[in-house]
């Protein structure tokens, strides 16, 4: 899906991360998401409230995070969200450039508490349910 139209449909804002991976040889990132209520399917009876799965950014190329989210450690104590995305065109048409804002706190250590800036291109986003692995 066409990055900026998945973002005028969907709003990730407080959605939790669980999980997040960048992978340059694939030239992905996913993020492992629970959604901060449900804002995919919202009038399907037996949809679920907070909905989990992943988003994954294909066509991923000039990645860049301050602080460096490489050295970051996901485990059970963590707890990350969306704080913000901005998706802007490029003039190739082809890729659109995404900045994301993502809250990070380590639950075991009083004090620990981040504010990662991604910013990266990408070519398109894709949505896959956790019930669709």
């Amino acid at each position: 899906m066409i990055i900026a139209e998945f973002f005028e449909t969907f709003d990730l804002h407080d959605s939790g991360v669980e999980f997040f991976d960048y992978s340059p040889q694939e030239q992905t990132i996913l993020f492992k998401v629970e959604l901060a209520d449900n804002r995919i399917n919202p009038e399907e009876e037996n949809s679920p409230e907070n909905p989990s799965g992943d988003l994954i950014f294909w066509g991923v190329t000039n990645f860049s995070s301050t602080p460096d989210i490489m050295q970051a450690v996901w485990s059970e104590t963590i707890a990350s969200g969306i704080l913000d995305v901005t998706v802007s065109p490029l003039s190739d048409d082809a890729n659109e450039a995404v900045e994301i804002a993502l809250e990070y706190e380590d639950c075991l250590k009083q004090g620990s508490f981040d504010v990662y800036v991604l910013n990266f291109t990408a070519s398109h986003v894709e949505w896959v349910p956790a019930e669709d692995f």
